[in-house]
Order: structure tokens, then C-alpha cells, then sequence
């Protein structure tokens, strides 16, 4: 069922190929139900028009903080996204 609202958000995109929003739950759906990279793929396109989109940085942060393990890469990882709506406070 949740595959489904996918072939609905993309045609959202279709109509507006940058609404965050639709990118976004694609990726977390893709994530969730498919493929860590696809749904991955899907948030982090989100940067090709807004490199600074707080949402999707705070999508990856939560994902990468999710499936920690001992690799140094997602703390790297944790940190780089984390930096685009901390910098601010």
C-alpha cells in the first residue's frame, strides 16, 4: 500500500519537479520498503535545486542515525547533514 503513494507523488513531480515534500516521502517509503540506496537517492535529490533543504538534511540524519554501526562513515555522515539546521541555533 505504501508503494502505491509513490506512483502518486510521481506524479506530482511530473507537475512540479521541485516539491520537497514529494521527494522526500518517496525516499522515506523507498527506504522503508525497498532499498536503503534508491530511497537515499530519492531525499538526496532533493540537493540538485536546494543544497540547504533542512528537511531533507534532517531526513538523512534521521535515517543515518537509525542504522548506526560501528563505521565511522555515518557518524561523518550524521555530522555533515546535521551541520545545515544546527548552524543556526
Amino acid at each position: 500500500a505504501a508503494l502505491d503513494q509513490v506512483t502518486a507523488l510521481q506524479e506530482k513531480l511530473k507537475k512540479d519537479p521541485h516539491d520537497s515534500a514529494a521527494r522526500i516521502t518517496i525516499g522515506k517509503i523507498v527506504l522503508e520498503n525497498e532499498s536503503e540506496r534508491t530511497g537515499v537517492y530519492w531525499i538526496k535529490s532533493v540537493f540538485s535545486y536546494d543544497l540547504g533543504s533542512v528537511n531533507a538534511h534532517r531526513t538523512l540524519v534521521e535515517h543515518y542515525e537509525r542504522n548506526q554501526d560501528s563505521k565511522s562513515k555515518n557518524k561523518q555522515l550524521i555530522d555533515y547533514h546535521r551541520s545545515f539546521f544546527t548552524k543556526n541555533k
